[in-house]
């Protein structure tokens, strides 16, 4: 089959991140009125026991969820609605399943390659098998997304550098491939950043919420990546906290 472009919902939850009617449902409760909810969860375990479900939109009609499959690149994305579909991403591919409204009848369909990025990668990206190297080695990093897009992400470059290192941390300078290299290269300058970045270009990362926002950071500790970013710019104190919290939710996962 053919490649596809990228049918995630992913480019939806950009105005609706903070909207209170989000945050109020969660997968569990959404299942109580599911349609074809005994052969939907019978797929979904075949798949997976262990789901870490995000909330990603919500209207009038359905509900959207996404979740890690516990493998670098292994995502669901679940819709409800009269027609539940499940989207099944693996190694670059993509299943969608959906229920028939009639009979709740299993159809599935091949959608072929994942693109999830419109830009061809740097030479150096930083893409899942790099993803996949940090895990494997047992160690902390520290990942920063910043962009000369949006300033203050290239401003406190340093200043996440130096909390991260203080903590222990191998700092993994991360940046947004889109803007043109000359402004990548301009704020380096102006910034003093010094490090040796790689262009972002992971879909896992991308699928953890990554690219909605910059900065985002990343720990990566103990072969384990936190579910969820830390985003946005924070006082070197106020970070510091932030980063044992997230160590600490780490610690937690078995």
């Amino acid at each position: 089959m053919s490649d596809s472009k990228f049918v995630i919902y992913l480019f939806i939850s950009l105005n609706l991140m903070h909207c209170s009617v989000c945050r109020a449902s969660n997968f569990a409760e959404m299942t109580q009125k599911l349609s074809c909810k005994e052969n939907v969860l019978k797929a979904l375990g075949k798949l997976s026991q262990n789901y870490q479900w995000r909330h990603i939109l919500k209207t009038k009609e359905y509900e959207i969820f996404r979740s890690p499959l516990g493998k670098v690149g292994s995502w669901v994305e679940f819709r409800s609605g009269e027609r539940p579909e499940l989207q099944h991403i693996e190694n670059g591919k993509m299943l969608r399943y959906t229920w028939s409204k009639r009979d709740c009848s299993e159809a599935k369909e091949d959608l072929g390659t994942v693109t999830a990025f419109s830009n061809a990668p740097f030479k150096n990206s930083f893409t899942d098998t790099q993803l996949e190297k940090l895990l494997s080695q047992n160690k902390k990093y520290f990942l920063y997304l910043w962009s000369p897009a949006m300033l203050y992400s290239s401003k406190t470059h340093n200043q996440f550098k130096h909390v991260a290192e203080q903590m222990g941390y191998t700092f993994v300078s991360l940046v947004d491939e889109r803007p043109p290299k000359e402004s990548i290269k301009n704020d380096t300058k102006v910034f003093g950043i010094t490090d040796q970045y790689q262009g972002f270009h992971s879909f896992d990362l991308l699928m953890r919420e990554a690219g909605l926002h910059y900065p985002v950071s990343f720990i990566i500790e103990n072969g384990k990546i936190v579910r969820f970013p830390i985003v946005g710019v924070y006082s070197p104190e106020y970070l510091a906290h932030r980063i044992k919290v997230e160590r600490r939710s780490l610690a937690s996962e078995h």
